[in-house]
């Protein structure tokens, strides 16, 4: 009868310890879905930022492409109307 009472504490031991387990993994899951969703939120928020950038970037790159073929365009120019002006010259000194 003594090892009937002492399987018995052991089993309630047992199934104390395994209802605590359950409960841990029952918590961690619910922590784990949390913090999924929190880094999928950052993460989306991160992509929405990158492209913000990349819009800034494109923009900033048009813009200096654009300014880049007006100065050599002025510099075409300005290169023409010196050799112009220089054929000018050579042919009032011949």
């Amino acid at each position: 009868m003594g090892s009937d009472g002492a399987n018995g504490e052991q089993l309630e031991v047992l199934r104390a310890i395994w209802n605590e387990m359950k409960a841990v993994k029952a918590s961690l899951e619910r922590e784990l879905l949390a913090t999924r969703q929190d880094l999928g939120a950052r993460i989306d928020q991160t992509n929405l930022k990158l492209e913000e950038v990349r819009r800034e970037l494109r923009d900033e790159i048009d813009s200096v492409r654009r300014r880049m073929i007006e100065s050599e365009t002025r510099l075409a120019t300005a290169t023409t109307e010196l050799s112009a002006d220089v054929r000018d010259l050579d042919v009032a000194h011949s």
